[in-house]
């Protein structure tokens, strides 16, 4: 069993793990690697600081972070979509739901849109996303560089109004 929670200190050395997971599976995420130990505690106690959209998926067995979803401010009315799930979580319906509620802690937040980025080959993905209202609004072709390293993968941009 599940349970989506805000962000916890104890919860960092696992959700870190989990996103290094989810990074090195190379299909996801930009990164091939999770970031250091060390940024990911900063990164969760400020997000935890400034009451930013975030969620952990746990797994109340365990007590384990095995997902996340957050919205970090792009603008102070923009928020940018993260998201991911340990694998033997998935196509259960947990990441609609996790995505639902982080919609509902953006606009309480305060934010009027939300933009994310989707690899062109995640297409259950991508499915999802316009089920719960984004629209795409670009493709970048030909690849890009992050952090040293090349997707050479079509990207697809997408948006949420969050104002109607």
């Amino acid at each position: 069993m599940i349970q989506f929670v805000k962000p916890e200190t104890r919860y960092i050395q696992s959700y870190w793990e989990a996103v290094d997971t989810v990074c090195k599976e190379r299909i996801y995420l930009a990164s091939s690697e999770g970031f250091p130990l060390e940024s990911t505690i900063e990164f969760v106690e400020s997000c935890i600081d400034k009451h930013i959209p975030q969620l952990f998926v746990i797994e109340t067995a365990t007590d384990r972070c095995v997902g996340w979803c957050d919205a970090q401010p792009k603008s102070a009315t923009i928020g940018y979509l993260g998201t991911g799930l340990l694998s033997e979580y998935r196509e259960q319906g947990i990441g609609r739901q996790l995505i639902q509620e982080i919609i509902t802690l953006s606009k309480n937040y305060g934010y009027h849109r939300l933009e994310l980025d989707v690899r062109s080959s995640n297409t259950r993905a991508i499915h999802v996303y316009q089920q719960l209202g984004f629209v795409i609004t670009n493709v970048v072709t030909g690849g890009f560089m992050f952090r040293d390293s090349t997707i050479a993968e079509d990207v697809v941009q997408m948006t949420l109004d969050l104002t109607t």
